[in-house]
């Protein structure tokens, strides 16, 4: 199905903290025409002042990007998704533990690695840190037990999960997925907006590229709760 219509765009980004991730948030991306002008067209305009050519321009809108950019929630949504596990050995838990304050981050004062399935070895560049990082450790309610060794390596032991710990965890991914969800539908929404405001295609035109949005919109949720399906089957099992 070809559609005459406004080719985009501008692009634009989400930034986000990967520790308490934020709500995901929705910044507008503007719709340009670009106007562009066929061979024949080319031809016939010599001659014609600039208004009779203006009006002789075609315009098309390229679907694609709107694809994209409705799915790019779902990074975040993986993203999310990683944060939330069981910390079964697992060193990213610490990613974005900070000792003294936001500018000391663990992972700038220690090794961090994966000692065995249950335990995680932390080891300082500069053992002053040793006790600071316990602390901080201890502060961040992981459900981890850590305790000092004689060489000054920190050992982390992660208990089994319990029952009240998965429920919590997927408790939590599906927070994220309304979340992602939410951002989702916005963007829909804002595409939506932008195609009704097309002047230069009929009606049928302008609705049959609304329902393509709205598949768009209805194969990227449906593969966010696929995504939510998965990590609580492997919560669950973990």
């Amino acid at each position: 199905m070809a559609f005459r219509l406004a080719r985009l765009f501008r692009t634009f980004s989400f930034s986000y903290p990967l520790h308490r991730l934020p709500p995901l948030s929705y910044q507008p991306v503007r719709f340009f025409a670009s106007k562009k002008k066929g061979k024949d067209n080319d031809k016939k305009g010599k001659g014609k002042n600039r208004n009779q050519s203006d009006e002789e321009v075609d315009e098309e809108f390229d679907i694609e990007p709107i694809k994209k950019d409705m799915a790019k929630p779902l990074k975040h949504f993986e993203e999310c998704l990683q944060r939330v596990t069981l910390s079964r050995g697992d060193p990213r838990i610490f990613d974005e533990l900070y000792v003294t304050s936001k500018h000391d981050n663990l992972s700038n004062l220690a090794q961090v690695a994966m000692r065995n399935a249950s335990e995680v070895s932390i080891k300082p560049f500069d053992a002053a840190n040793t006790d600071a990082i316990i602390t901080a450790i201890q502060a961040a309610n992981l459900n981890v037990n850590c305790r000092k060794e004689g060489s000054g390596t920190i050992s982390v032991s992660i208990p089994k999960p319990t029952k009240e710990m998965r429920n919590e965890l997927i408790k939590q991914a599906k927070q994220y997925l309304e979340e992602t969800k939410n951002s989702i539908r916005n963007r829909r929404t804002h595409a939506l907006s932008q195609i009704k405001d097309i002047t230069s295609i009929g009606e049928d035109d302008v609705k049959n590229l609304q329902k393509e949005v709205q598949k768009i919109h209805d194969s990227i949720i449906k593969k966010a709760e696929e995504m939510l399906a998965a990590k609580e089957k492997a919560i669950n099992q973990g």
